[in-house]
């Protein structure tokens, strides 16, 4: 039985997203690293290219992410940064990428 994110994404992709919020909010926390970098801001269509390497879906991403609090968006769509993470959050995160491959 696969425990974690694995049943839900197949080679760095999502393939549907968790029913238990506790498994979606593990599944939108992998993600978070893989769209955006510690600060960094970016306009709706930047978002949405990098959002397509991890979903077809990217407004279900998005709304997720912003949903959980993972990410902030400015009013009208302007910008979207990750929130600010709880510490050493990018360390755990990186780690999780480069185990990755």
């Amino acid at each position: 039985m696969k425990t974690g994110i694995g049943p839900f994404v197949r080679d760095g992709r999502i393939l549907t997203y968790p029913a238990r919020p506790a498994r979606r909010q593990e599944l939108l926390a992998w993600a978070v690293p893989r769209l955006l970098g510690p600060g960094e801001t970016l306009t709706e269509a930047e978002f949405t290219r990098r959002a397509l390497r991890l979903t077809d879906d990217t407004a279900t991403l998005r709304r997720y992410l912003v949903d959980a609090g993972l990410v902030t968006r400015r009013p009208g769509g302007a910008g979207y940064a990750a929130a600010v993470p709880p510490p050493d959050y990018w360390g755990q995160a990186m780690g999780a990428v480069a185990a990755d491959g």
